[in-house]
C-alpha cells in the first residue's frame, strides 16, 4: 500500500491489505521414511544400507542415522545432504540403527529402525576340540519357528539343549536323549537366536535364524 491515510476522532485502528502480496503459509507436514533397512548379518563394522527413501511435501533436505531413539533436532550433528550408503559402529553385537529425515521447515519424522547382528562369523564356536567329533546340524535354517537339532553321534549323558536370544535370556532348553531334537518357536518374536550345545565339558554356539 502507498498513499495518505487519515484517521478520524477516536479511530485507534486501521487495517490495511496489499491486493498483490504472496501469502506466507506455514508448513508443518513432516517428512516421511518410505523404506530403511540394512541386511540381517553382517562381518564387518561397516554396515551397508540396503535403502533409505524417504519423501515430503515440498523437499527432503537433510538426512541423519542414529544409534539411539531420541529425537534429533535439526542441529544435530552428523544431517547429510543426501543418504548415507553405510553406517560404521564401534563393537559387534546386535545393533539397532534409527533413521530420520528433515525439510526446510524444521520438521523431522517419526523414527523408523532396523536391526543388525554384527560378527557372527563363524556360526560355530568350539569351545574344546574333542566336540569337533561330533558334527552338529540345525535345519531349517533360517526357519519359520519349527527347527530340528541333529548330532551324528549320541551325545554323553546330561547333555542338553539351550535356545537364547540376543538378550541372553534362555527361550528353551532341554536335554539331549537321542540324535535329534526337534524344538518349535512359533511363540516366540522373529529374529536372531543362539542355539547352545552343552556336551558333557564343551559346548558349540550356532546361529539360527527365525522368520
Amino acid at each position: 500500500y502507498s498513499g495518505t491515510v487519515t484517521l478520524q476522532p477516536y479511530t485507534s485502528v486501521v487495517l490495511m491489505k496489499d491486493a498483490n502480496a504472496t501469502p506466507i503459509i506455514q508448513d508443518l507436514t513432516p517428512p516421511v521414511i518410505a523404506e530403511f533397512s540394512v541386511p540381517t548379518t553382517v562381518n564387518s563394522l561397516t554396515v551397508p544400507i540396503s535403502s533409505f527413501d524417504a519423501t515430503d511435501n515440498i523437499e527432503v533436505t537433510g538426512y541423519l542415522i542414529t544409534e539411539t531413539s531420541s529425537n534429533p533436532s535439526t542441529g544435530t550433528e552428523g544431517w547429510t545432504a543426501l543418504a548415507p550408503s553405510n553406517y560404521v559402529f564401534s563393537s559387534d553385537g546386535s545393533k539397532t540403527l534409527y533413521a530420520w529425515v528433515k525439510d526446510a521447515a524444521g520438521n523431522v519424522n517419526k523414527k523408523k529402525n532396523s536391526t543388525v547382528m554384527i560378527g557372527m562369523d563363524p556360526l560355530t564356536t568350539v569351545v574344546n576340540s574333542s566336540v569337533e567329533f561330533i558334527k552338529i546340524d540345525i535345519f531349517p535354517n533360517p526357519s519359520n519357528g519349527r527347527v530340528t537339532i541333529r548330532f551324528t553321534t549320541q551325545p554323553e549323558a546330561g547333555s542338553r539343549i539351550d535356545i537364547l536370544d540376543m538378550s541372553g535370556r534362555k527361550v528353551a532348553s532341554r536335554m539331549i536323549t537321542k540324535m535329534s531334537e526337534e524344538f518349535n518357536l512359533d511363540q516366540h518374536a522373529p529374529g536372531i537366536y543362539l542355539v547352545k550345545s552343552i556336551l558333557g565339558a564343551n559346548e558349540t554356539i550356532h546361529k539360527l535364524v527365525v522368520n
